[in-house]
């Protein structure tokens, strides 16, 4: 799962919501419509008049089944959603940090190597207490399946893992 992937995921998402979104206004606009036209009518209404509120009455009659519907698609695509943070976690992210903590470890170790004279696990022990090392290591803590707590809804936590990712896509040692 890529970047591009994942963002084609969530814009598909953010497409499904507003969707559904809109059936939710259009159920309160039918209710509302209805209430006004019932309140006017009377015996002498139109025969238009009476099929609107025919028509009104069967669009608020079926809006709480569709919206029910789409709802479920919707908890279905928050899972689908998340599915994918999963997996552009797994095959993304995770390497690229590893990749980038290898790296920094590395660049670490050559500018340490001759200032620290003693055994190399007094080395090792300095590299990881380098502020770049620290850094990308607290970055890394972030990169987790587990956010059930802090990212309740899949998109916050989509966004959350995309900015990551460009965080530490973005990070170079100094």
């Amino acid at each position: 799962m890529t970047l591009p992937e994942l963002r084609k995921i969530r814009s598909a998402h953010d497409s499904f919501r507003t969707e559904c979104d809109g059936w939710e206004g259009a159920k309160v606009t039918a209710e509302k419509e209805l209430a006004v036209l019932v309140r006017k009518w009377g015996l002498g209404s139109s025969d238009k008049e009476l099929d609107l509120i025919g028509r009104l009455q069967v669009k608020a009659a079926l809006l709480p089944a569709k919206i029910a519907d789409m709802q479920s698609i919707l908890a279905e695509r928050e899972t689908e959603l998340r599915d994918a943070v999963h997996l552009f976690i797994h095959k993304t992210l995770s390497p690229l940090i590893q990749e980038r903590l290898a790296t920094t470890r590395e660049t670490v170790r050559l500018r340490l190597k001759d200032l620290v004279t003693s055994p190399e696990i007094w080395l090792d022990q300095e590299i990881e207490k380098s502020a770049p090392v620290r850094q990308l290591v607290s970055l890394s803590l972030g990169a987790t399946t587990d956010h059930g707590d802090r990212y309740p809804a899949a998109v916050p936590y989509a966004e959350a893992m995309m900015k990551l990712y460009s965080e530490v896509e973005s990070f170079r040692v100094k």
